[in-house]
């Protein structure tokens, strides 16, 4: 994120009334470009430069103004698209499950019902992909569908919808920064600026050509930014944003250069994001775990978006405040929610990730982070709960999720590195530290075929259970971690495992019975009775082995 923007409110009655005729045009023109540019097919750089030309004629335009407004344009499209991909995979995923389900043993009247739902997801589908790509409802479709149902969304009569949904359509108007211009913008310029306040000098369009407005304004917080940005003689884009009938300017810049103040030589610092909480492990260059903790995020079923922003705001601060105090970069997953909610079939955790937005922290993190001068490393999220509970967590007494961010923390240490593989360009990637199955100093990792030592070491663990499903069974558990699933299935409480019977900071003899316990029970310790492979004898190799230090 190399941008930071800053908000405003216009408080000048007149400027108020000037920039609601300004957003009416606006709107206008906007809807009209994109017919002409997009709705009636693609046209050529020719054809572009001469629709340009005309534009400038008709409509009383500067090219600073046109170009903004195709901007927009094209960003409302770009979103368009991204949101029909997204809801195109999400459909493809529910009929991937009905056909699944089909597949099953069933009733004739849940089979009938199946039958049904599939159908309408098909039609669904199809209506998604018929879609065209270059179709836009400006004003939104939720305000225009909801002419139809007036009493249920608070409208007395049509009048009243069509006042607000003329409104949602002419609400903004955009300014794009140009370094060349002066003041960083051709089409809005500051005036008597003295580092908080000023007179923004905004120039007309269409019937009023040639015309300005004089919008006095004052930013309240991170004017430093914006003050750096017009001595430079840097772009500064301003957007103009009607909300709650209240007139508000955005002003976008670049952000100031910070220097770096971490260095991996000092460590890393996992992150694991969870929907109530975030898991920290901070290790040490050499791979070993210096500290673990929880920071609660605290979310209410009440709570607003913007509620829970300020959240995550306070929990991101905390982080990047440890990131600068112990000097460490920050690692983080690079999460697709998108994806993981599609994968559910849990409605709760469903809403709870629909309430929760992995994007808004993983941008706060980077917001922040680049204000401070941390170093912020994302690395892939595959396998980090797993190799984070069997490798690490049960026998260093973290939690599921305290393993996890120990994992991700350590796997922040990758470095990559130009070369070929099979005749090809690729990029390859040199891990400091390995995430081979092996664990310590439990033996407790399920039966598994003879290891693959050639293979990429994510086979390995694409074979084990989940967390919460091994949990769940019963089975052998953490030090202080409780069953996150029932036992039977059926919804009842959830039970703890033998491992959850020692509190952290237990005695020693009391942790010696519990590891002597849990190699009773373990998988691993059957297998080796049974002559089933030879993942016995390579846990008593591990164990008798096994060191102070994690390999």
């Amino acid at each position: 994120m190399n941008h930071i923007t800053i908000t405003a409110r216009v408080r000048d009655p007149k400027a108020c009334d000037v920039l609601e005729q300004m957003g009416e045009e606006w709107g206008i023109l906007e809807r009209r470009l994109f017919v002409e540019k997009h709705a009636r097919g693609k046209l050529n750089n020719d054809a572009t430069n001469a629709l340009k030309r005309r534009w400038l004629k008709e409509h009383g335009l500067t090219s600073s103004q046109f170009n903004a407004l195709d901007a927009q344009v094209r960003g409302k499209l770009l979103a368009l698209e991204e949101s029909v991909k997204l809801s195109v995979e999400g459909m493809k995923d529910k009929i991937t499950k009905v056909k699944a389900e089909l597949k099953k043993k069933l009733s004739r009247y849940v089979r009938h019902q199946k039958n049904r739902r599939l159908a309408t997801l098909k039609s669904r589908l199809a209506n998604l992909e018929a879609r065209k790509k270059n179709s836009i409802c400006f004003g939104s479709r939720t305000v225009f569908r909801s002419q139809f149902y007036l009493q249920e969304n608070g409208y007395k009569n049509h009048k009243e919808w069509l006042g607000d949904w003329r409104e949602t359509r002419s609400s903004q108007t955009f300014c794009l920064g140009n370094a060349a211009e002066k003041g960083g913008n051709a089409s809005c310029t500051m005036r008597d600026w003295d580092g908080e306040q000023g007179v923004l000098r905004v120039r007309r369009f269409g019937s009023h050509v040639g015309e300005f407005v004089t919008v006095p304004i004052r930013f309240t917080y991170m004017t430093e930014s914006l003050d750096r940005a017009l001595r430079n003689k840097r772009p500064v884009t301003y957007r103009f944003c009607k909300k709650n009938n209240k007139w508000y300017v955005h002003a976008s810049v670049e952000r100031n250069p910070v220097p770096v103040q971490t260095d991996e030589k000092m460590g890393l610092l996992g992150v694991d994001l969870n929907i109530n909480h975030v898991s920290c492990a901070r290790i040490s260059s050499d791979g070993n775990l210096k500290d673990s903790y929880d920071i609660k995020l605290n979310f209410k079923d009440g709570d607003t978006g913007e509620q829970r922003k300020a959240k995550i705001y306070r929990v991101v601060a905390r982080l990047v405040k440890a990131a600068v105090e112990h000097k460490t970069p920050i690692v983080i997953e690079n999460l697709d929610f998108q994806a993981k909610k599609r994968e559910m079939k849990s409605r709760p955790l469903n809403k709870e990730l629909s309430s929760f937005s992995y994007s808004t922290f993983q941008a706060a993190v980077q917001s922040r982070a680049q204000k401070h001068g941390v170093t912020v490393i994302s690395v892939n999220p595959a396998h980090t709960s797993k190799i984070g509970f069997w490798k690490f967590a049960v026998g260093m007494g973290l939690s599921v999720h305290q393993g996890a961010a120990f994992c991700i923390a350590r796997r922040g240490g990758t470095t990559f590195t130009k070369g070929k593989v099979k005749g090809k360009d690729a990029i390859i990637p040199h891990a400091r530290f390995s995430e081979r199955l092996a664990m310590k100093p439990f033996r407790n990792t399920p039966a598994l075929p003879v290891r693959n030592r050639a293979g990429h070491v994510w086979v390995e663990w694409r074979k084990l259970p989940s967390p919460r499903k091994w949990l769940g069974r019963g089975k052998p558990g953490l030090v202080g971690e409780k069953s996150e699933m029932p036992r039977d299935g059926t919804g009842g409480a959830s039970r703890q495992s033998p491992a959850s019977r020692v509190q952290k900071g237990s005695n020693t003899s009391s942790v010696r019975r519990l590891r002597e316990t849990s190699t009773r029970n373990s998988p691993s310790r059957k297998c080796s009775r049974t002559g089933e492979g030879e993942l016995g004898k390579e846990s008593r190799r591990f164990n008798a082995d096994s060191s102070s230090q994690i390999h």
